[in-house]
Formats: C-alpha cells, sequence, structure tokens
C-alpha cells in the first residue's frame, strides 16, 4: 500500500444512490467517537486515492464492475474493505454467496461463531431496513 492518509479510514458516499441515508453513516461514526476519518463521493474516487487509506466503508448503493473491481483490487491488495448492504458484485471479495433472493426486513439477525465473523457481536441484533441473506463460502476465513 502506498503512503497512508492523515485519517485512516474513507467513507464512501453516492449523493445518486436510491438509499438516501449513507451520509448519515458519519454522524454514526462520530457519535461512536470515530473522528479519524474523511469522506468521498464514488464518482471521483481512484484506485490510487483508495490505497492511502487502511480502512475503506463503503455506503449501500449500486456499483458498475469497474467499481467493483476497484474495491476488490483494494482489499486484495491489504485493505480493509467494510459495505453497508453490499453491491452483490462484491459478494466474492467478502467470500459470500447470496441466498438466492431472499432478504430479512425489519427481522433479528445472528452472527455466527464462524472465524469469519471473529469480533461481531454474538448476540441477537435487530434489523431496521431490509438485508440480503448470505452463506460463507467453504474455505473462508
Amino acid at each position: 500500500m502506498n503512503a497512508r492518509s492523515i485519517a485512516p479510514i474513507l467513507l464512501v458516499l453516492n449523493s445518486a444512490s436510491s438509499n438516501p441515508f449513507g451520509q448519515y453513516l458519519g454522524e454514526i461514526l462520530r457519535t461512536e467517537g470515530i473522528t479519524a476519518f474523511e469522506t468521498a463521493q464514488l464518482s471521483s474516487l481512484t484506485q490510487s486515492q483508495l490505497s492511502a487509506y487502511s480502512i475503506v466503508i463503503v455506503t449501500e448503493m449500486p456499483l458498475t464492475a469497474t467499481q467493483a473491481t476497484m474495491f476488490a483490487n483494494y482489499a486484495s491488495a491489504g485493505g480493509s474493505l467494510i459495505a453497508m448492504r453490499p453491491d452483490a458484485q462484491l459478494a466474492p471479495t467478502f467470500g459470500i454467496t447470496r441466498a438466492g433472493t431472499s432478504t430479512t426486513a425489519d427481522g433479528y439477525f445472528k452472527a455466527t461463531s464462524h472465524e469469519a465473523s471473529a469480533g461481531l457481536n454474538q448476540a441477537t441484533l435487530q434489523i431496521h431496513g431490509v438485508a440480503d441473506n448470505y452463506t460463507v463460502n467453504s474455505g473462508t476465513s
């Protein structure tokens, strides 16, 4: 990775997304005491820019194949990628497979004790909104 930015986290927003709440993720980070982050619009984001950050958070948004490849390349190069309701094109990057077209709306979620969910809260958590259902690919760590 290239030299790091002063802020270790990049929050990627898309003002053209159908989900208007992406910008509030920045407010949530601030509320949790995380202020060392910068924001960027997806439309102007480059691979070079991504490589300056330790962590990239992608808000819920559709991606083009080129954009999905850019994020996959970032993760493959050792970057930590977090995506909120990720575009299906990122599923291989996260080592997951979409469970058909099933979703869960205003339901409950509980992370399994799989290695891929290490560090996640193991309690049952309520979902406000719609979540896509996935399975963890064999061999994912």
